[in-house]
């Protein structure tokens, strides 16, 4: 699948999640930063521009959406974080991944695996930088409705 067909599925999810969730969609770019990459006549600009002021998805270094690029399961589970008030891992059970450290991708993976969204491999690694597949998509959307983080209508 092309870089540009996945971003149009990350795209299209974050829409379904805004529907589903009964979240408004609505963008003004006059009141948001403007994407260099990210034509204001194109068809999947007013989502990119609602998640953006949302605080759901953020820019690349310099400036740049990046809407051609892969997405990362770690940049899926971070979007999914955001969209559920950035919440703290809690008390839960959270799984220590070999390759996920402090920083920035802690706290939504914690989230996310003290939650059972995420569970990773059997190797004992999240995988962050993996291209976040459909499957893999699915399956986070599925925990998340199951367990009421994203509220089915």
């Amino acid at each position: 699948m092309n870089k540009a067909k996945k971003a149009m599925i990350i795209i299209a999810v974050i829409m379904l999640i805004a529907i589903l969730t009964g979240k408004t969609v609505s963008a003004s770019a006059d009141a948001i930063r403007v994407y260099p990459d990210v034509p204001l006549e194109a068809g999947w600009a007013k989502p990119v521009y609602w998640a953006s002021e949302k605080g759901y998805v953020q820019g690349f270094k310099g400036g740049r959406f990046g809407p051609e690029e892969d997405c990362t399961r770690q940049q899926f589970v971070i979007i999914v974080w955001r969209m559920n008030g950035r919440p703290d891992a809690g008390s839960g059970n959270i799984k220590e991944f070999s390759d996920v450290s402090a920083g920035s991708v802690y706290n939504p993976v914690a989230w996310a695996s003290s939650n059972s969204v995420v569970n990773g491999y059997t190797d004992g690694t999240f995988r962050p930088d993996a291209d976040c597949e459909r499957r893999h998509i699915a399956t986070i959307l599925y925990r998340c409705a199951s367990k009421g983080y994203i509220e089915l209508k």
